[in-house]
């Protein structure tokens, strides 16, 4: 076919179609004109809105976007009828064109018609020009956009979907959007100066394409709750191809929210571009934020799989300023925001690798890296200005979640200077999220001063000095106890200089001088713990001064104290369960320590060693071993002082382990407890037999308060129970002052052991007053005696050089009378409680009551060289003396002095107040008459007349008698037997024998020889009787006999046996010492020859022996006081005297004679003050 036809076949046609379709066009271009198409608009808008709809013009243009066909509006306005219905109130509180739902300067919207029918919009442009949004809601609720009419929405819903297609919005001259909502006061508006935006924008989100926006000059308002916010965007660009490659810009400034408005500017750019399957891969580059001058990077890229992300990204920030960065922060989150000035800035890389999966906990590694270099931070509200002078960082932070032994800290550099403190940190940490380790270096100083003075304790608490410390090594988490510290390897030191502590709350106060604390774990060079160094774990503590005050619970005062311990690490992470050996030692140049009820030790030169290691063949159990030495060491209470200088202290305690034997007999014991009481539980048994027993009725003892109270605390009798101690002190000297003994007690060459139940002494000399002694033996029983249930028992040897007794028996008695009286009170110097305590020994009364402790079993065995007992100055003393149940028992105590000498045997016993015994065996040989008198005053009660003799006697005495609670005897219970034998003795000059002398005429009237005498008596039934003896005076021999009562009444008879009278004759002296009389009759004896009662004496001192041994095996009783009567049943020397006869005529005459004789040769009586001659 020829050309020319087959145009013709293709032209024509589509030349007519063409033609057609202009005249079609042109016909609707016709018929669509403004003028019709404006009121068509308006009433299907009134038909399906029900609100107020004007329209300026409405137009249609078929060429402009040919073939779209342009729908062109003008100056529409659309008023809400929804608040019509509202009442008046409401209305009224409503914005005045709340009705106004929009108001369009210009629209234009080109859609394809044909497409329209087919119900898919597809809209090729929009253009809005001056266009005034308004949403507003009623505070009913009623919204002005409810404007579709019901049966219209109807009518939609039944309608297909619409598929909406827009390739191009553009906004002109401004949009302004509004919304006011009255229930929940919440506002808002937007103006956009221009908005552009073209690509694929549809209903289905993931198929819109942008392919460029743009927004420039955009204002946004908020305000709800009463704050408000507002920005100012001053354009956003986004570029976007092939719907996956997109680029983001935005400019904003002046954002305020609420009091915030810091944020000035703000730039944001990225670029993201999509890739895969669905584009669930997507890369971020160039990324950044910019808040003023504050600058933030970033890239990487994510992928979405499942519920999964799997992503590589960073984060980066270089310069940050922290300035910048506090004026961002609102006050309300950190007040103090906008009070500090700093130039501080930090550069801070952030990078994420891996997959977060929640539903699997699956989560990327964090690498970040944080740099902050030196610069200063101040606080400008701080009068006195608290700044950090220097503050840097430089560190790694690094979490693995699969690999946990990589997730730690790398801290290069931490460094902080001012404010009082310098700050030095390094250091590397690892396995953050299991047992932790790290490896570095802390070191530093603060000032306690500066904290005080610019944070003060709202308390009042003060604190002042420095602080410094050096620390480094490295550990686990798992190290940082005593039982796996082994494995840890650290050490350093803290120091303090002029500290002083103050908390006003707590009653504290401590000051410090210079100290040093070294800690931590290393090689040692010697190790004791075990063969050759190894690693130990110790710390060390130096003080050059301190003193703490804790109130009444506790005061501290040191010089120069150093105190270490150790420990083989090794040792520790082997068995946690075993004792660990360990050791450290303690000493110091003075240390003062008291505690609430005024106990104080005092140490000075103090040097000590401890230890602890396990027992022998028990590792479980610990022996713990103690050295001290010390040039003094003083321990004191409100009363008592002791003092120790040049001493040394060992010790030695383990737990102690239950005898198997006993086990195995508590174990049978609880068995036949079972037996018998089944339903009881085994570990109740002892208890459940001692309360059917009952409370255990002890007797009463009124002198249980005079008892020795050692009993401890419930928790140091526990310790008791549990360890047992034992070690030894050596002394060079001490001193003791306590009111139990109130007399100062020197001590040298001290060498005592003990263990927690005995102590020891080998030859330690002391000195109390003006006795010297040397101690040896031991006592035991202090453990029961501390827990309250035993007795001291004890055996001890005392050689003195000097024992002066009258001196010991005084303080005695005076310390009973202090410790009854609650000692001597309180004293700070020991001059003043040595003077107190001296004093009141001085003024106690002589004749307080000795009470015997009834807790005691002691013995002592004397032997002293030169004593001191009464008026006595012995030359030696020796014997045994026992006290024990309440008695104190002396044994053939020996004396020699230089007035006679002396042989004791006696007893005291303290039953209770009103049965006090007393009885004596003593025997004298050659001992002066008036020594003996001043030894034993009361033997002039027995022998009145002995106060007349002058000489040395020899004596032996038993006598028993119960005392009053003045130490004074009763005399009606007073028993004795005497016998008395002298030569030589010299009668002196009395009353009674001045007279006789007169009477008789003796040669020599004031003083007179007695060659012997011997005579023995009785003491009973409240009288003395003389059994008859003979003595010759001058120029006379007589025997003499007779009854002494205790009322000082006496009846004597004397036979003169030889004289100058050619006869036989007797004198009857009765009456008393003030008022007597005699009488002359015939004697009643014949001859010298009288019977003798030494087996009498012998067998009553035989006899008050096997009382005293007997009495004290047993412990006083109550029917010892029928029983101390010691005197045999012997007849009265009354009784044994013949009939008294008077003298003849003639003998009476002589004897006148003879008398008147002698009264002449001694020349005129002397007349007396009465009237009477002499």
């Amino acid at each position: 076919m020829k050309r020319k036809t087959v145009r013709k076949l293709v032209f024509i046609p589509l030349g007519t179609i063409v033609l057609l379709l202009g005249l079609a066009v042109g016909a609707a271009a016709l018929l669509l004109t403004p003028e019709r198409l404006t009121p068509l608009v308006s009433r299907v808008c009134d038909r399906y809105l029900d609100a107020q709809v004007r329209f300026d013009t409405v137009s249609v243009s078929l060429f402009r976007d040919f073939p779209y066909v342009t729908l062109r509006l003008r100056g529409a306005e659309v008023v809400s009828h929804a608040f019509e219905r509202l009442p008046d109130s409401v209305r009224s509180v409503l914005p005045r064109e709340a009705d106004t739902l929009a108001r369009i300067g210009r629209l234009d919207i080109s859609l394809n018609a044909p497409d329209l029918m087919a119900g898919k919009a597809d809209i090729r442009r929009i253009g809005l020009a001056d266009a005034h949004l308004h949403a507003c809601v009623a505070p009913d609720g009623t919204a002005n956009w409810d404007i579709y009419r019901s049966a219209a929405a109807a009518a939609d819903t039944s309608s297909t979907a619409l598929e909406v297609n827009i390739s191009r919005i553009s906004v002109r001259d401004g949009l302004h959007l509004a919304y006011d909502s009255r229930p929940d006061g919440t506002a808002g508006s937007v103006s956009l100066g221009s908005f552009f935006v073209r690509g694929r924008l549809t209903t289905d989100l993931l198929r819109n394409d942008i392919r460029r926006l743009r927004l420039k000059d955009c204002a946004v308002a908020v305000e709800t709750d009463g704050r408000a916010g507002a920005a100012f965007i001053d354009s956003l660009s986004v570029n976007g191809r092939r719907r996956v490659d997109y680029t983001v810009d935005l400019a904003a400034r002046k954002v305020v929210w609420g009091n915030f408005d810091r944020l000035e500017s703000l730039r944001f750019r990225t670029g993201i571009l999509f890739r895969g399957k669905d584009h669930k891969e997507a890369t971020v580059g160039d990324f950044s934020l910019r808040l003023n001058d504050m600058l933030v990077t970033a890239a990487g890229e994510a992928a979405f799989r499942g519920d999964s992300v799997v992503t590589r990204f960073g984060v980066r920030t270089q310069g940050l300023k922290f300035a910048s960065l506090l004026r961002l922060i609102p006050t309300e989150v950190l007040p103090l925001a906008r009070d500090y000035e700093t130039d501080l800035s930090t550069d801070i890389d952030l990078r994420i690798d891996g997959t977060f999966a929640p539903a699997t906990k699956t989560l990327p590694d964090v690498t970040v890296d944080w740099r902050i270099p030196a610069g200063y931070l101040y606080y400008k509200k701080d009068r006195n200005g608290s700044r950090i002078d220097t503050l840097a960082l430089d560190a790694t932070l690094r979490y693995r979640p699969r690999r946990p032994d990589s997730t730690g800290i790398d801290l290069r550099r931490l460094q902080v200077s001012g404010i009082g403190l310098n700050l030095y940190a390094a250091g590397k940490f690892d396995r953050l999220t299991g047992d932790a380790g790290f490896d570095g270096t802390l070191k530093g100083d603060l000032s306690l001063d500066y904290l005080t003075r610019h944070f003060p304790s709202p308390d009042g608490t003060d604190v002042r000095g420095r602080i410094a410390m050096d620390m480094k090594g490295r550990a686990r988490l798992s190290q940082l106890d005593l039982a796996h510290a082994g494995g840890a390897a650290m050490g350093g030191f803290l120091t303090v200089d002029t500290l002083r502590v103050h908390v006003p709350k707590e009653a504290f106060r401590m000051m410090v001088g210079h100290g040093r604390l070294e800690m931590g774990t290393g090689l040692v060079r010697t190790d004791s713990l075990d063969d050759g160094g190894k690693q130990a774990v110790g710390a060390a503590l130096t003080l050059d001064t301190v003193d703490m005050d804790m109130g009444r619970a506790l005061c501290v005062t040191g010089k120069k104290i150093d105190v270490r311990a150790a420990m083989s690490a090794k040792n520790i992470v082997r068995d946690t369960t075993a004792v660990h050996p360990a050791q450290g030692s303690l000493s110091a140049a003075g240390l003062r320590i008291e505690t609430g009820d005024s106990i104080v030790f005092i140490g000075r030169g103090l040097g000590s060693r401890w230890s602890i290691f396990p027992a022998e063949g028990a590792p479980r159990i610990p022996r713990i071993s103690l050295w001290m030495q010390a040039n003094g060491l003083a321990l004191r209470d409100a009363g008592s002082r002791f003092v120790v200088r040049e001493g040394s202290v060992g010790l030695n305690a383990t737990i102690n382990r239950p005898d198997s034997a006993m086990q195995a007999r508590r174990d049978r014991w609880l068995d036949s407890l079972q037996r018998v009481y089944p339903a009881v539980a085994r570990d109740s048994l002892f208890a459940h037999v001692r309360a059917l027993r009952g409370p255990r009725q002890l007797p009463a003892d009124e002198f249980s308060g005079s008892d020795i109270d050692m009993r401890v605390s419930s928790d140091l009798g526990a310790l008791l129970r549990r360890w047992q101690v034992n070690g030894e002190v050596k002394a060079v000297s001490g001193r003791i002052l306590t009111p139990v003994f109130p007399l100062p007690v020197v001590l040298r060459d001290a060498d005592v052991a003990f263990d927690t139940d005995r102590i020891r002494l080998d030859r330690t000399f002391v000195k109390a007053g003006q006795s010297q002694m040397v101690l040896t033996g031991e006592v035991s029983g202090l453990r029961r005696a501390m827990l309250g249930r035993g007795r001291l028992q004890g055996n001890l040897e005392v050689e003195a050089d000097t024992l002066n007794l009258n001196e010991i028996i005084r303080v005695a008695n005076a310390g009973a009378e202090l410790v009854a009286q609650g000692g001597v009170g309180h004293t700070e110097s020991d001059d003043q409680l040595e003077q107190r305590i001296v004093r009141s020994a001085d003024t106690a009364s002589a004749g307080s009551l000795l009470v015997v402790p009834g807790n005691i079993d002691m013995t002592f065995d004397l032997t002293v060289r030169r004593g001191v007992y009464a008026n006595l100055v012995l030359d030696s003393l020796s014997g045994e003396a026992v006290a024990r149940n309440r008695a104190v028992r002396l044994t053939d105590l020996v004396m020699r002095s230089d007035a006679g000498n002396l042989k004791l045997t006696g007893l005291y016993a303290t039953r209770t107040p009103q049965d006090i015994q007393a009885g004596f065996d003593l025997e004298m040989e050659k001992m002066q008459v008036a020594r003996l008198i001043e030894l034993l005053p009361s033997i002039d009660t027995l022998m009145p007349m002995l106060r007349s003799f002058e000489g040395v006697v020899d004596c032996q005495i038993a006598v028993t008698a119960r005392l009053d609670s003045a130490m004074n005897i009763l005399l009606p219970t007073l028993n004795a037997a005497c016998h008395i034998d002298g030569d030589s003795l010299v009668l002196m000059d009395g009353e009674t024998f001045a007279e006789i002398s007169k009477k008789l005429m003796f040669k020599n009237k004031k003083r007179n020889l007695i060659d012997h005498i011997s005579a023995e008596l009785l003491v009973r039934d409240a009288q003395v009787e003389i059994f008859p003896f003979v003595v010759e005076i001058d120029r006379y021999r007589a025997a003499v006999s007779g009854v002494h009562k205790m009322d000082m009444t006496f009846d004597y008879h004397i036979s003169v046996l030889k004289s100058p009278i050619p006869f036989r004759l007797g004198i009857d002296i009765f009456g008393n010492l003030d008022d007597f009389d005699f009488k002359i009759t015939r004697a009643r004896y014949k001859s010298a020859d009288l019977p003798s009662r030494v087996e009498l004496i012998e067998d009553t001192r035989m006899n008050l022996r096997n009382y005293i041994r007997e009495v004290f095996l047993r412990g006083p009783r109550a029917e010892d006081q029928a029983r101390l009567r010691i005197t045999p049943a012997a007849e009265s020397p009354t009784e044994l005297l013949p009939p008294a006869d008077s003298l003849s005529a003639a003998d009476s005459a002589e004897l006148k004679t003879l008398e008147v004789l002698e009264t002449a040769s001694e020349g005129p009586a002397v007349p007396e003050k009465d009237g009477k001659n002499r």
